[in-house]
């Protein structure tokens, strides 16, 4: 920033040139985008730990935080049954467990899940939604969400994967795989 001295060499009063009024200092500059970095972090975190998937234990027993939220969870499916509507639209309602507690699920369409397949499930979950007549609680709604196979993935890196402990996990972590996992 320029500096000039005042005409007046009586008085020792600086000024800043017109043209330079709203000249941002560098630093200045750089502590805002640090901060929009810091922000972008704390964001990119939180949608991250969202989507890495809970459990169906802790969505069951603590389902008002998770309420009209986009969540993923995981778990083994069970009881798959394909209905139509009256208006003739396909849809699937199944359940999902981890051997403790159980979420029902319902998505439109085919179903492209089996009975006893372990998957992560992303979509929207209520504790409970009235549908003249009908009410509707403890479900997850696939209909802008969906389903990802994960049956195939190794059972310790599964375990881990459902724990959110493969981010701190080394060889030290002595891991027991749930039953509901298989053999």
């Amino acid at each position: 920033m320029s500096m000039k001295l005042s005409k007046d060499k009586n008085r020792d009063v600086f000024f800043v040139n017109h043209r330079e009024k709203y000249h941002i200092n560098k630093w200045v500059f750089a502590g805002i985008m640090f901060f929009m970095f810091v922000i972008f972090l704390l964001i990119a975190y939180e949608t991250h730990s969202n989507i890495s998937g809970i459990s169906v234990t802790e969505l069951v027993t603590h389902p008002r935080l998770y309420h009209k939220k986009k969540i993923a969870v995981v778990g083994k499916i069970d009881e798959v049954t394909e209905k139509l509507s009256i208006r003739g639209n396909e849809y699937y309602t199944t359940k999902l467990t981890d051997g403790k507690s159980t979420v029902n699920i319902f998505s439109f369409g085919d179903p492209d899940v089996k009975e006893g397949q372990v998957v992560r499930v992303i979509g929207y979950y209520t504790t409970i939604k009235y549908l003249d007549p009908w009410i509707f609680e403890n479900e997850l709604d696939l209909t802008y969400g969906n389903v990802e196979d994960i049956s195939t993935i190794h059972k310790k890196s599964f375990y881990l994967y459902v724990t959110g402990l493969f981010q701190r996990a080394n060889s030290n972590h002595k891991v027991r795989i749930p039953d509901w996992a298989g053999k």
